[in-house]
């Protein structure tokens, strides 16, 4: 599956760098900055985490070390813990990813404005911290604020995509490529 997996990111990583270009008013991601990193569930199916350990295998073996401290750390945490499991992802070194190339589709479609399986609007939470498209929404009422844009001045309008897990996972390009992502979970409790 990981062949096929490769071909298919090929295909989405160009999709979502044109995203994020015609997004580039109301992107605020740089390197060093880390808050999608932080705080979360990261969910990642069985071929993102084969994909994500081969490159985890390809660290430097102090940084291996590293991650696996984390990793237990975190473990023992959720063993007390209750409820859903919010935390730091273990790849996250220097506040950046340490295995940038390998991430999943989660981290890859983070940092834009987009449509869940229900329809619903989703923005980046980042955009609390003044930061991805806090420009343009209105946090009361929840939407795109048509008038924040036109006092923006921006020629793009900001626009909201289908990056629903459940469009990812299964559209034109994952049955061409016969691709099964397999069971999906809790990137902690995959390791």
């Amino acid at each position: 599956m990981i062949p096929k997996y490769i071909r298919y990111l090929k295909t989405i990583d160009k999709k979502l760098s044109g995203f994020f270009e015609s997004q580039k008013p109301y992107i605020f991601c740089k390197e060093g900055c880390s808050f999608c990193c932080e705080t979360g569930e990261y969910p990642y199916t069985l071929v993102e985490i084969q994909y994500l350990m081969l490159g985890f295998h390809q660290l430097a073996p102090e940084i291996q070390f590293e991650i696996l401290e984390k990793i237990n750390k975190l473990k023992e945490a959720k063993r007390t813990h209750k409820g859903k499991f919010m935390h730091e992802c273990p790849f996250l070194t220097d506040k950046r990813c340490s295995v940038y190339n390998f991430r999943g589709l989660i981290c890859r479609t983070h940092g834009l404005a987009f449509y869940d399986s229900k329809g619903k609007l989703r923005v980046p939470e980042c955009i609390h911290q003044g930061l991805n498209y806090s420009n343009v929404y209105d946090t009361e009422k929840g939407v795109m604020s048509s008038e924040l844009f036109k006092a923006s001045g921006f020629e793009t309008e900001p626009v909201s995509f289908n990056l629903s897990r459940k469009f990812l996972l299964n559209n034109e390009a994952t049955q061409y490529l016969e691709l099964d992502f397999g069971e999906e979970k809790a990137l902690i409790d995959w390791l």
